[in-house]
């Protein structure tokens, strides 16, 4: 039967690159130390020198202002290629959108549309995946399918969902206040279907404290996800360093970055309004996301040659 000694510090190493072996039967128990240089254990040089590729590829390139129509125009290009799946996809997302921001409107509250529709922003980088997919099996030379979409969700490992979690918790926390700050402003007094200036001023503070309010959640997910749901589903970085690189690739860039968050909540309203163009421009924006995604973060071996 094989024994543990207990584990002790040794300088220069942390807790985490020391690992228990058991000894063989009749022999003293041993402790063996390793230096974790990679994330497991035992990995070979060439392996070590493959992750410090794979590091160095999460530096960031700059993107400009041009780069933004040529990766829409990229995106259109990708929709035509593939209409069937994309357009398919987009109206099954937009019947859903259309069908949640009607409610309000059924219940007597209309104001509460703004909730919903400021809800499908924290939750949009969440929606790559089966474009993700839609595209990978294009480059690979399969037929794309509906059904391969949903493929991306499958593709995608455990630090995607700790993602989605965090996303979803900014969700709850964006409909938490924007309800109280509309039963503070609005909910109370005349009903703004009334009329008269009390309820236009009632509703027009509430408009602009929750649009500041959600824009600076709005801003803070497209921070964490726009680059890193592609990195995360084509593997090349685990959460933290996934979320770290896409901040630093929009801080590298934060005018083009700013002027592309502008395009993707212009585009979403002009959906909002027109909801069968919400169809088409939920693919379009998406093939054009992973394109911008390729010029900030090229593949391994390309460098970043523009």
């Amino acid at each position: 039967m094989s024994h543990r000694l207990p584990l002790t510090y040794v300088k220069g190493l942390w807790p985490a690159e020391l690992r228990w072996i058991k000894a063989p039967p009749g022999t003293p128990p041993k402790l063996r130390i390793q230096h974790q240089a990679s994330r497991q254990f035992n990995r070979s040089p060439d392996a070590n020198q493959s992750d410090t590729h794979l590091l160095s590829n999460l530096s960031p390139a700059p993107f400009h202002l041009a780069d933004i129509p040529q990766a829409l125009g990229s995106g259109w290009r990708h929709v035509r290629a593939m209409p069937g799946p994309s357009l398919l996809l987009g109206f099954l997302l937009a019947l859903v959108t259309t069908s949640l921001l009607l409610i309000p409107f059924a219940v007597g509250a209309p104001a509460l549309a703004l909730i919903l529709a400021g809800s499908f922003f924290l939750i949009g980088p969440l929606l790559l995946p089966p474009w993700l997919a839609l595209r990978k099996s294009r480059d690979a030379g399969q037929r794309p399918g509906l059904s391969l979409a949903w493929h991306g969700y499958q593709e995608m490992d455990a630090g995607f969902w700790a993602l989605a979690g965090a996303c979803c918790f900014l969700l709850l926390v964006w409909i938490t206040d924007a309800g109280i700050l509309y039963a503070f402003l609005v909910g109370a007094g005349p009903s703004p279907d009334a009329g008269g200036t009390e309820s236009a001023a009632k509703m027009g503070t509430f408009l602009r404290w929750s649009s500041l309010m959600g824009a600076c959640l709005a801003a803070g997910v497209h921070l964490i996800a726009a680059f890193a749901v592609p990195l995360l589903y084509e593997g090349r970085a685990q959460p933290i360093p996934a979320i770290h690189a896409s901040v630093r690739a929009m801080f590298y860039s934060p005018g083009p970055a700013l002027v592309w968050g502008l395009t993707i909540i212009l585009g979403l309203l002009v959906g909002f309004l027109l909801p069968p163009l919400l169809a088409l421009i939920l693919p379009v924006l998406a093939y054009a996301q992973f394109d911008l995604y390729r010029i900030v973060f090229p593949p391994q071996g390309h460098g970043h040659d523009r």
